[in-house]
């Protein structure tokens, strides 16, 4: 019995992933054809003569690598400001003693709960104010913005893991506190 329940789950997920996979296995088959053979007889045929120009044209007519560039300059920036921004508000919540920390903790959390598309009407009327439309320096902070709270979320679970022994030794050391946040 327990033989046939493997079975069929394999069989499942085989079934899955060819699902997965087609829409992929498609768009490089067609990736690799002229316009004649997509709209031709048999659409759902391979290539007769496989069309690897058409790579080199709609990078060069196209404009990708500009878009690419792009796309990774935008993602790096917003990766580091996140990282850098929610690990220092990650400290100060978990490592700094201070009237406001659970305050300041649960307007993070409720971050977590406000939906993208609820404030995407506000988010353009604000960057319209300040000429950051069609800018890339709006796209890096709203993807900071809505990115803080999970990534502090993360964070939150490893600041709890290390030990306060080590901060108290490096107080007595005389580090500052800018200076265990670094270390």
């Amino acid at each position: 019995m327990r033989k046939i329940l493997y079975f069929l789950l394999y069989l499942f997920l085989a079934i899955v992933a060819v699902f997965q996979i087609y829409p992929l296995v498609w768009l490089l088959k067609f990736s690799l054809k002229d316009t004649n053979e997509i709209f031709g007889k048999s659409p759902f045929a391979l290539p007769e003569d496989p069309k690897w120009e058409n790579y080199l044209k709609v990078w060069t007519d196209g404009n990708i690598g500009v878009y690419f560039f792009n796309s990774v300059w935008i993602t790096v920036s917003s990766i580091i400001l996140t990282i850098l921004i929610a690990s220092m508000a990650t400290f100060a919540i978990t490592r700094m003693k201070w009237k406001l920390n659970g305050v300041v903790l649960g307007l993070i959390m409720v971050g977590l709960m406000i939906p993208v598309h609820s404030s995407l009407i506000p988010l353009f009327k604000m960057f319209l104010e300040v000429n950051l439309i069609d800018h890339p320096l709006s796209i890096v902070l709203t993807y900071t913005a809505y990115n803080l709270p999970i990534t502090v979320m993360i964070l939150l679970g490893f600041y709890y893991t290390l030990p306060r022994e080590i901060e108290e030794a490096a107080i007595v050391d005389g580090c500052s506190i800018n200076r265990m946040f670094l270390l």
